[in-house]
């Protein structure tokens, strides 16, 4: 199945493209899609933000599934849904 993650603010940065395809299995969960993208970025340039280990954001940020935010992330995918990976935004 196809799906599409966008990336937003720092995490934008960390991962090097705003957008990003990924074809995975059926009956994948959003913790698959976020080892793939850990596999897909060269250098390691995740490992201070994703533990490969426990599957856990090492730092804040918000997943947003159809428009919502989700915590749990054996969420099952769907074909063409799209992700968004956010970072929390600070200003004054």
């Amino acid at each position: 199945m196809n799906i599409t993650l966008q990336a937003h603010g720092w995490v934008k940065t960390k991962i090097g493209s705003s957008a990003m395809e990924f074809v995975l299995p059926e009956n994948s969960m959003l913790i698959d899609l976020l080892n793939q993208l850990a596999k897909t970025i060269p250098d390691n340039r995740l490992d201070d933000i994703w533990d490969k280990t426990t599957g856990r954001f090492l730092a804040p940020i918000f997943v947003i599934v159809e428009q919502k935010e989700v915590q749990d992330f054996s969420l099952r995918l769907e074909e063409g849904q799209t992700i968004a990976l956010i970072s929390p935004m600070a200003g004054g």
